[in-house]
């Protein structure tokens, strides 16, 4: 079972993910033109396949199906099969992704969909083993059922992808059901349903596995700000305070993985994204101002000087992810013997006692390394010690073979940074922060506008898919909040040209809030508006932000206007199941409080001014 040395049709491809698949045996084609007339024209069922770069199981399914040659037989001779970057096309994804959960009840990558030539799913899953095993089919005998269902069935196969049709159809067409009132009943409502699923031993919601839910807790602390409920802040500082102590967080090189596979936060999937380290910083940031607990603030800036450091493009964007998997095996990169740490380090008693470094180790006869007390327990010359030896260690491990880099450029998760960054600023008055943060919206002007409008990729050259929704409303608040830090009135300016290009495109006049994507990114089967987060926040979320906060500075009643209708439309979906509205709850707070402006006058460079500015107003 080797690769074939022969190109398929992803040779050309930009995104990282879709180039590691380029030497399969399978015969994959890039979502587009050529791929989905090819299908109509011969009428066989399309195979797609959606990942990313950094995801572990892509790279299993992958190395197990489709570098067999007996599957890529199967798939090449009786499908037409198409590979798709859900960072590249997230549309894309969201859509089909609601066929899987809609099919099976849960969702995941990679994303198996098997679908008729006009795009109508008619099975679905994620990941399958190329044999049956843990209780899954194998992909193998899957494939053979499907090939025989098509030829004996296929008005049966039709029917059942109808059916799924007309529930994505359905699904987005009840947005007006959802219609209510906005009050500061949906914040309590979002207190009332966090306590219910906080766990207090180990912070954040719910059990394992646990992710970082970002849009919650920024949400907890906008509700703090105007009611300072002490249950409020503890479920925000005893999870940032948890996450920080545990594998999630690298505790050398600074940054997040992507979640924790426990509830304690300590063995992590080891992806390393832009998106959660750009949220991360700035919620550790936010809460500092809050609390003036200095290690959120450590953590913020730790994180921050990993993505300097380790996912800057020369130009100044930032690249999208790291991998959890380094010489096939996941998480090798990160992973410590107590031999190893022996070894490494002089007197390793300490550093093996507070990272929880034993023998038998806590991943795979290997160590994840956690922190088992505050570092603030110690005595200051205990912590000097433990900074020396992560240096010591950090430089060992950097002399490892890294996990993959995918170093593709997306407009939306590097305005998530623009803003960390902005904030960084803001709070320490360090220029290095602002300085990084103006260079990657300068990148972004540079490189990834045409005729005024945003393209969402860029990886060595511009890529050809248009900016989405989320591209457009987390750079002008990017834009907004470095207006904030140097007030040169072009990014201001810049911000609301993005909003008016923002309402053309994607505004619905008849839901009177925004589509997640344009006519430009060709036809889909369902356009689909999204209300609430998931990894990174929603559009339509950050929209209203965004109208909100350019509202207050031009006085443009119509962007409030907007606001109000985008927050009005899921008001009842957002008591129903507050979590799931994070930020937009986050924007329902700005709306309600109307927003004020604190004018400093004075000296910017006078250390007094400065330090004001910096201030939790």
């Amino acid at each position: 079972m080797k690769m074939s040395k022969t190109l398929n049709h992803l040779a050309s491809s930009l995104s990282p993910y879709l180039l590691q698949h380029q030497y399969n045996p399978v015969d994959w084609y890039p979502w587009g033109k050529e791929a989905l007339e090819k299908a109509y024209h011969e009428g066989k069922p399309i195979f797609l396949s959606i990942g990313y770069s950094a995801c572990h199981w892509c790279h299993v399914m992958e190395k197990e199906s489709f570098e067999d040659k007996e599957i890529a037989e199967l798939l090449n001779k009786h499908f037409i099969n198409i590979k798709v970057d859900r960072e590249e096309r997230p549309d894309l994804d969201r859509l089909y992704m609601s066929c899987v959960q809609a099919m099976t009840g849960h969702g995941g990558w990679p994303m198996s969909i098997f679908m008729t030539p006009d795009l109508k799913p008619f099975l679905a899953g994620t990941y399958f083993p190329p044999t049956s095993r843990y209780g899954m089919p194998g992909f193998r005998s899957l494939l053979q059922e499907i090939i025989q269902q098509w030829k004996h069935n296929r008005t049966k196969l039709a029917a059942s992808s109808e059916k799924v049709f007309q529930y994505l159809w359905e699904e987005e067409s009840q947005h007006q059901q959802f219609h209510g009132s906005l009050s500061e009943k949906l914040l309590e409502g979002l207190i009332e349903d966090c306590q219910k699923d906080y766990d207090s031993d180990w912070g954040g919601f719910g059990k394992a596995p646990k992710f970082p839910q970002t849009g919650v807790l920024f949400a907890l602390l906008h509700q703090y700000h105007h009611h300072e409920q002490p249950e409020n802040l503890k479920m925000i500082t005893h999870t940032l305070e948890q996450m920080a102590r545990g594998g999630i967080y690298d505790q050398l090189g600074g940054g997040f993985h992507r979640y924790s596979v426990d509830e304690k936060w300590l063995i992590p999937h080891f992806e390393k994204m832009l998106y959660d380290n750009a949220l991360l910083s700035r919620l550790y940031l936010e809460s500092y101002q809050l609390t003036r607990q200095k290690s959120f603030l450590d953590v913020a800036l730790h994180t921050l000087q990993y993505l300097l450091r380790e996912m800057r493009d020369p130009l100044g964007g930032f690249y999208s992810a790291e991998d959890a998997d380094s010489e096939g095996e996941e998480g090798k990169f990160y992973l410590w013997s107590l031999a190893e740490i022996e070894e490494s380090l002089q007197d390793p008693q300490l550093f093996c006692h507070m990272y929880g470094i034993t023998k038998e180790g806590n991943f795979e006869g290997r160590n994840v390394l956690h922190l088992l007390t505050p570092l603030g327990a110690l005595s200051l010359q205990e912590q000097e010690k433990l900074a020396l030896d992560r240096q010591i260690l950090l430089e060992k491990r950097n002399k490892r073979i890294r996990p993959g880099l995918d170093d593709k450029i997306l407009v939306d998760w590097n305005a998530l940074l623009i803003s960390s960054l902005a904030k960084a600023y803001q709070i320490t008055g360090e220029s290095l922060y602002l300085e990084a943060a103006q260079q990657a919206a300068q990148f972004i002007e540079n490189n990834m506008i045409q005729e005024g409008r945003l393209y969402h990729l860029w990886r060595r050259s511009l890529g050809s898919t248009p900016g989405f929704l989320e591209d457009y409303a987390n750079y002008i608040l990017a834009l907004l909040d470095l207006y904030e830090c140097d007030f040169n009135i072009n990014w201001l300016e810049r911000a609301q040209n993005m909003m008016e290009k923002m309402k053309v495109l994607f505004w619905d006049p008849k839901d009177k809030a925004f589509f997640a994507s344009s006519p430009e990114h060709g036809s889909l089967l369902v356009r689909k508006k999204v209300f609430n987060d998931d990894a990174t926040p929603a559009g339509n979320a950050h929209a209203a932000l965004a109208l909100l906060r350019l509202g207050s500075y031009y006085e443009h009643g119509e962007y409030n206007q907007m606001a109000e209708q985008i927050l009005s439309l899921h008001a009842t979906a957002m008591q129903q199941a507050p979590k799931w509205y994070g930020t937009m709850l986050c924007a329902v707070d700005c709306y309600l409080s109307s927003m004020q402006q604190i004018v400093l006058l004075g000296d910017a460079q006078d250390k007094k001014n400065s330090r004001l500015a910096c201030c939790n107003l």
